[in-house]
């Protein structure tokens, strides 16, 4: 079973790493706007990794203060 868990580790990181890439490029494609919905400038956003057992996880994804 450890080849599983070595699996399970790789998919875990490849997971919140394609979570984090996604944040990344919406924070590339908004970076020029000046009104968001909420009514002022875009706020980037900031992914929040936890770990677990099995590797890594996604914990929020939060607006930057």
């Amino acid at each position: 079973m450890p080849a599983l868990d070595a699996l399970k580790v790789s998919a875990s990181a490849m997971s919140a790493t394609r979570v984090w890439m996604d944040v990344v490029s919406e924070n590339l494609a908004n970076a020029d706007v000046t009104r968001a919905e909420a009514g002022g400038p875009y706020r980037r956003k900031v992914v929040v990794f936890s770990q677990v057992e099995e590797g890594v996880a996604v914990r929020d994804v939060e607006e930057d203060t």
